[in-house]
């Protein structure tokens, strides 16, 4: 027998109401128990199997962030007709889970786990930021070939100018995320984004 028939094979799970009892137990412990949620406790929680977690998720922080993006898609969504408005977006959205108290207590138990273990550092990456990043880039892209975006721009410099002071100010400092934020952020990056004809400008 290859080892790959012997290895359990992950994949959307077939049973989604008892995936949606199973990512909801997971969310629920964490806002009590930080990122090291286990196997066992969502098990008990939600009445599943903890062979069926095993088969579904290759560890207890993969679970917690696939409940997290589960609860969060509404976050990704390519909103608005222009540039601006779709990035604006981008940002409110981005203020608004880091300010909720449940979203942003686990966010901030992940980020603190991913700053000590590379598998939790590479999972929070490939689940939450790159998705998030990859819109945006994409907005971007959009925008140059309208003649929105000024061409040879430097995309990921400016995807960090927007979103990275909103993740510094939620997990580094107590100052607000609020709408006054993301207008600041804006008014000072798209100037150098827009092309003159743009409808952001």
């Amino acid at each position: 027998m290859s080892s790959n028939s012997q290895r359990p094979q992950r994949g959307r799970p077939r049973d989604e109401g008892l995936r949606e009892r199973i990512l909801e137990a997971a969310a629920t412990i964490a806002l009590e128990e930080g990122t090291k949620v286990s196997f066992d406790r969502v098990a008990r929680t939600c009445g599943a199997s903890r062979t069926t977690l095993y088969k579904w998720w290759e560890s207890p922080d993969a679970l917690l962030l696939d409940a997290l993006v589960e609860h969060t898609r509404w976050s990704i969504d390519f909103s608005g007709t222009d540039v601006g408005s779709r990035l604006a977006h981008q940002l409110r959205s981005a203020v608004r889970l880091l300010s909720d108290d449940t979203t942003a207590i686990i966010l901030r138990r992940l980020a603190s786990g991913a700053a000590q273990n590379v598998d939790v550092r590479r999972g929070f990456y490939e689940h939450w930021l790159a998705p998030r990043r990859a819109v945006a880039t994409h907005i971007l892209e959009d925008g140059i070939a309208a003649g929105e975006v000024r061409e040879g721009i430097d995309i990921p410099a400016v995807i960090d100018a927007l979103f990275a002071p909103v993740y510094h100010r939620a997990f580094f400092t107590s100052q607000p995320l609020d709408d006054a934020l993301v207008e600041n952020l804006l008014g000072i990056v798209l100037p150098g984004v827009l092309t003159p004809d743009s409808p952001g400008e």
